[in-house]
């Protein structure tokens, strides 16, 4: 594992490799693996360009071997057996040819992207990939070799699969028999007829897979535009009731009809018609009428059509929807009581205006008269008019300022869903994620985007649906790491390019590291020799100060009366004593203590080390003491000789 984690991290230091089409890149990518096959040209093995069967044996042996463990480490555990020395003999290259196939795998195979169960599988192809790419040199030179196009194969669809299940032991059955009649194939020829045969029963797996996958893709995507329809309808319904309502005064028992079950109604004819009116909508519209105040008799006459009509039409709009008989006859009856109150209170107040016409019979003023007047030619037209229409026009007529569609506005630029789009644009469809659902993650897909709805389809390799999420939820997934893309290229050929490209970077890396050591090398030598100079310079200066420190200190010796006491710090303890006399001729110090016993004998340059030292202090309070008892000895005597 510490391998593998080392090779994956170098390749993302490396950053872009080169691609297959730089003239450089191929050119030193033939290089290497001429180089790699330079023991076939220089007639090492046998005339007949086979390997010898003692060869072939040590090659199987490394191949079962490494169908469990990494490739490189049983080659080099090999290596030192006595018995494969003919291998190595013969293929001098097969660590570098080891190493080159353990890189392929890895980057063909990433734990990342692929799933325990697929990484296992893809896992015990290496060593028999490994005996294909010795014998048959065409495998790492040839774009169109059938191993080649079995691990690309294979890496399309190990990335569907998240978890183990039944395709993960078909892929295992697949790979098992690779494995099986690639240990039987000891020639150029076998292997090519070997892999020609598992390819196409490879192939037979996916297409089958595919094909059930997309009978599945289908009835999810058609599931989620069906619910897409049916939503953008039930919408729509809502709020063509609300616009129909607006301004429209209706008993709170119809409006609950309309709102709860005429509304199923309405959403499924427009489910069924588009766009065009529909004959709920216009019935809708007839039952609002229905039931607004009636005061002329041009306007009772429409009244009446539509209350003898309309329950014939609420029964055949209702026989589309699940309402019960109870609740139906509940509907109609009380629809029945407030057109009856409509229709008596209507005829009372036509009553009432024909005789009030009588009562108004009065003088009045002339302005008064014009004004009236004015009123009742308006009337009439207005009356005239309702005369001449159709019901279905009297109705529309109270719709007249009806806006079924939202004026559409430029709204400002809002960021934050300017940066959605951004995040969306770059999503592409067949695309491939991971969904983390609490401990669990699944595998799914980019099926569809519903733009209608604005909502994203996802479904696992079967098809089955996984995700629907509007494009907010998306974007919030996506931002959260709860869905996150798989980045991967299954192709074998960019595996490849990136495997060769990283056996050179290694070597410049090595080369760029070996230099940099050096270089560091004589950083920390030009420091060391920096540091010594700095240190000389330093002792220098000390010295020069501590003589300077010691000249002043001589002079201090000097000045020191006899008989001035000292303080000396000797093996960690203060010892008193006093200076008793100079000699001159060796011009040394002699101290003494209290009962005259020598302490020491130093030159002044000497003591004046210990003062900078700190080692020698002088003693005040000696001098204060010894004056002290001369003054008590001097006046004893003279009191003495007073006696006397």
């Amino acid at each position: 594992m510490g391998v593998e984690s080392k090779i994956i991290k170098i390749i993302i230091g490396i950053g872009h490799l080169m691609t297959p089409q730089d003239s450089t890149d191929t050119h030193e990518n033939q290089a290497l693996i001429k180089s790699l096959y330079a023991w076939k040209l220089s007639g090492t093995h046998s005339s007949n360009n086979e390997l010898s069967e003692l060869t072939i044996q040590c090659i199987n042996q490394i191949a079962i071997k490494a169908q469990f463990e990494d490739l490189e480490h049983v080659i080099l555990y090999f290596h030192k057996q006595p018995e494969f020395r003919d291998l190595f003999k013969e293929v001098p290259t097969v660590l570098e040819i080891g190493k080159l196939i353990q890189r392929l795998f890895l980057l063909l195979g990433p734990e990342k992207i692929f799933s325990k169960a697929v990484t296992k599988s893809l896992g015990r192809l290496r060593g028999i990939f490994f005996k294909i790419s010795i014998i048959d040199e065409d495998f790492l030179t040839k774009s169109t070799h059938r191993g080649r196009l079995y691990l690309s194969s294979l890496n399309q669809l190990g990335i569907s699969l998240s978890e183990e299940n039944e395709i993960c032991r078909e892929l295992d059955e697949c790979i098992s028999s690779l494995c099986r009649e690639g240990l039987k194939s000891n020639s150029k020829t076998s292997i090519e007829n070997t892999l020609k045969t598992e390819l196409a029963s490879l192939n037979e797996l996916i297409s089958d897979i595919e094909k059930r996958a997309r009978i599945f893709e289908k009835r999810s995507k058609e599931t989620a535009q069906g619910q897409a329809k049916i939503t953008i309808a039930k919408n729509w319904a809502k709020k063509r009731l609300e616009e129909l309502k607006n301004n429209f005064t209706l008993p709170k028992v119809i409006d609950n009809m309309l709102t709860e079950h005429w509304f199923n109604v309405l959403y499924l004819e427009h489910l069924k018609g588009g766009d065009e009116e529909s004959s709920s909508e216009i019935t809708a519209k007839r039952v609002i009428v229905s039931l607004q105040p009636v005061k002329y008799q041009e306007q009772l006459d429409k009244f009446l059509i539509l209350k003898s009509s309309l329950p014939e039409d609420l029964l055949h709009g209702f026989s589309l929807t699940t309402i019960s008989e109870s609740e139906l006859e509940e509907l109609l009856q009380a629809l029945h009581l407030y057109h009856e109150g409509i229709e008596k209170s209507a005829r009372n107040q036509i009553k009432e205006g024909s005789t009030e016409k009588i009562v108004r019979l009065q003088p009045m003023s002339l302005e008064k008269q014009e004004k009236l007047a004015e009123e009742r030619a308006l009337l009439q037209e207005q009356l005239e008019r309702i005369r001449v229409q159709s019901v279905n026009e009297w109705v529309d007529s109270h719709f007249e300022n009806d806006v079924k569609e939202t004026p559409i506005t430029k709204e400002p630029i809002n960021n934050s869903l300017y940066l959605n789009e951004k995040i969306l644009d770059k999503l592409k469809i067949g695309s491939w994620f991971d969904l983390h659902q609490g401990s669990k993650t699944l595998r799914c897909k980019l099926l569809s985007f519903q733009h209608e709805m604005e909502t994203s389809l996802f479904v696992n390799f079967q098809g089955q649906k996984v995700l629907e999420a509007t494009n907010e939820e998306l974007v919030e997934l996506l931002e959260k790491k709860r869905l996150v893309q798989l980045i991967y290229d299954s192709s074998f050929d960019s595996a490849y390019e990136k495997s060769l490209a990283l056996s050179r970077m290694e070597k410049k890396q090595q080369e760029q590291e070996e230099k940099i050591k050096q270089e560091m090398q004589k950083k920390e030598k030009d420091k060391k020799i920096a540091a010594e100079k700095a240190q000389q310079e330093a002792l220098k200066v000390k010295r020069l100060e501590r003589k300077i420190l010691v000249q002043d200190a001589q002079l201090k010796v000097e000045n020191i009366a006899i008989g001035s006491w000292l303080e000396l710090e000797q093996d960690n303890k203060t010892i008193r004593c006093r200076l008793a006399a100079r000699l001159k001729s060796s011009n040394c110090l002699i101290l003494t203590d209290r009962l005259g016993v020598k302490i020491m004998e130093a030159s002044n340059e000497q003591i004046a080390e210990l003062l900078v030292d700190e080692k020698i202090r002088l003693s005040f309070e000696g001098d204060v003491l010894e004056k002290t008892i001369a003054t008590v000895l001097t006046e004893s005597r003279m009191i003495n000789q007073g006696k006397g």
